[in-house]
């Protein structure tokens, strides 16, 4: 089955994701940082390429990523982000694996 979207409705999608994934960020910003020290943005595009463009452009020292820890046939699929930016970012990255509550 696929999912068929005409550009109307395509746009309507793509708004609606954007605004919850801002939400989200907000949300998450809030929970978990000084509001007043920490500065984020959205941007679209292959997300180890971004993760390293954002960096090189505000010349950071140090990526810190969470990573799902896939392992296996899953990662072989999926490929892995943080693999990608620790291997072509040119500085230091420090994963943080995300823990599910249940485990």
């Amino acid at each position: 089955n696929r999912l068929r979207l005409h550009s109307d409705d395509y746009a309507a999608f793509e708004d609606k994701v954007e605004k919850l994934a801002l939400e989200q960020m907000h949300e998450t910003c809030k929970r978990y940082f000084n509001q007043k020290n920490t500065s984020w943005e959205m941007r679209v595009g292959i997300p180890f390429k971004v993760i390293i463009e954002v960096a090189n452009e505000n010349a950071v020292d140090m990526i810190i990523m969470g990573t799902h820890g896939r392992t296996g046939i899953a990662h072989v699929v999926l490929g892995s982000t943080a693999e990608r930016v620790m291997r072509k970012a040119g500085r230091p990255v420090l994963t943080v694996p995300w823990r599910d509550k249940a485990d």
